[in-house]
């Protein structure tokens, strides 16, 4: 069997990230090696970049800093720091972003210390959006310009969700740019992956690449054709559920059309459905649940995560 070019996405989510963390310490614990090993190229959008970047950062030996176990350990030693449950954190979001960045900044400095992005072990892509410039702007460890920014400022650019925390701003010789969380144009990045993993191996077919996509939960909003034929502009944007629909249909968007590029047996999207108690992003209360959906998914998917790990092994 041909090699295959082996790229993990793990979307964005907040504390629901917990989710693809278990599914990545499993895969790592089913296939007895890092998750660096199994993978040649890595994008993760918000926590799922958090993720990504946990997964490719190095020690002083050139070994994974950190395990897919500690990327679980994360949330439980981090949640509740960064997002606290004050009841006028919701009224302060109406003028100003809701949580401070202080415990964001300091959790990442502790966790990715002064390394570079260039200096992960695999590629890695990260998405922000550039509010300056009106576009994503995708940070790539292999980038001339990308590779020198620290890994700990690029982290929490990708996670600085639009009224939950404020923008960050990057700077070098090529580009200034006002960033926020990369979920506001790809909270499921695979397509980026695949994109950039096929240009940086442009002489491979797409039937050459493996993709595993991690999602970070879904929610289960309907609206009937009766309740919304005559709504207009000022129903739908009281709605807020309206909200999980855009984006939970543009991540379905990206499963599909990986579906149709990719070969048979050669993508694999791990999802889950939660229920509207579980659906916030910010409720670090929800975290050891939220575990426990992580533990029925692999259980659920164990066939699917054979297959993976069998595919990551032998190819």
């Amino acid at each position: 069997m041909s090699k295959t070019v082996k790229i993990l996405s793990i979307d964005g989510g907040g504390v629901r990230g917990v989710i693809p963390a278990r599914v990545m310490q499993e895969l790592e614990k089913r296939a007895n090696k890092p998750l660096s090993e199994l993978f040649d190229f890595f994008v993760g959008t918000s926590t799922g970049g958090i993720l990504a970047l946990g997964a490719t950062a190095p020690d002083a030996q050139g070994k994974p800093l950190y395990t897919a176990e500690q990327g679980v350990r994360f949330f439980f030693d981090y949640g509740h720091r960064l997002f606290p449950t004050h009841w006028w954190l919701g009224l302060r979001q109406l003028w100003t972003y809701k949580y401070s960045s202080q415990p964001l900044k300091q959790l990442l400095a502790e966790r990715f210390h002064d390394l570079k992005l260039g200096q992960a072990l695999k590629p890695t892509i990260i998405t922000t959006y550039a509010t300056n410039l009106a576009r994503p702007k995708v940070f790539k460890s292999w980038d001339p310009y990308d590779s020198q920014q620290l890994m700990r400022e690029v982290a929490r650019a990708t996670a600085a969700a639009p009224t939950f925390f404020e923008p960050v701003v990057l700077q070098n010789r090529h580009y200034q740019v006002t960033l926020v969380d990369g979920g506001v144009f790809a909270n499921n990045p695979a397509m980026c992956g695949l994109s950039d993993a096929h240009k940086q191996n442009a002489n491979l077919d797409l039937e050459d690449f493996f993709v595993v996509s991690l999602g970070a939960g879904e929610t289960e909003y309907g609206f009937a054709k009766r309740r919304i034929t005559h709504w207009g502009a000022i129903q739908w944007m009281m709605e807020l559920r309206i909200l999980h629909m855009f984006i939970d249909g543009s991540i379905d968007a990206v499963s599909y059309q990986l579906n149709e590029l990719l070969l048979d047996g050669h993508f694999y999207r791990i999802q889950t459905h939660l229920s509207d108690a579980l659906s916030p992003m910010d409720d670090s209360r929800n975290i050891p649940a939220l575990l426990k959906v992580g533990d029925a998914l692999v259980k659920e998917q164990s066939i699917t995560l054979d297959k993976i790990v069998d595919h990551l092994l032998n190819n």
